[in-house]
């Protein structure tokens, strides 16, 4: 984008140098017409003090004609070349209307992007921040279920200790019973 912007400008740059340019000639032509103009104001003042003189006169107006047909020609070639320069000018400012068009359409779609892609944005921080609460929740409840589990499983070694030891008393008192039992049958044999 910045390379755009610097072509336009640089073009731009161009231009108001070439219009400058063309207006320095404008003034320069404009100054030799006066300069000529003036020399033939001169030359007419000339021409009417020596107006005795018929030799000089025909001299003087030969002169005059050729000034006059310099002066037509110069003022024709000055007309040409500023015509071509407004031309070039007029040509110049259609391109960088087009250019500043172009530029301005490409500005609007990268803003719009850029637009869409900040809603984008917001909608994946609203995602994300819900996605959290969810983790926090899930993280809680596990955390439940740890504790519980924890509970159960003392519960569990505590029910299976008291198991072991009624096992252990039963089979001592079964064993004491035996010994009772086999003492009794032998007392009795």
């Amino acid at each position: 984008m910045t390379r755009l912007l610097q072509n336009i400008q640089d073009q731009m740059q161009r231009r108001e140098e070439d219009a400058a340019e063309a207006h320095g000639r404008e003034e320069a032509s404009d100054q030799r017409l006066q300069q000529l103009q003036t020399a033939l104001n001169t030359l007419e003042a000339r021409c009417l003090r020596c107006s005795r003189s018929c030799v000089k006169e025909q001299g003087l107006e030969s002169r005059l004609r050729e000034m006059e047909e310099s002066s037509k020609n110069s003022s024709a070639g000055l007309s040409r070349l500023l015509l071509a320069q407004q031309k070039t000018i007029s040509c110049y400012k259609e391109e960088a209307k087009q250019l500043t068009q172009a530029f301005q359409q490409k500005l609007s779609s990268l803003r719009s992007e850029l637009n869409r892609q900040k809603q984008q944005a917001q909608e994946l921080e609203i995602q994300l921040e819900a996605d959290h609460q969810k983790i926090l929740e899930y993280e809680r409840q596990v955390s439940e279920h740890q504790e519980k589990n924890t509970h159960l499983q003392r519960r569990l070694t505590q029910a299976e200790q008291r198991a072991a030891s009624k096992s252990q008393q039963l089979s001592v008192m079964s064993q004491r019973r035996g010994a009772a039992s086999m003492m009794d049958l032998e007392t009795l044999l």
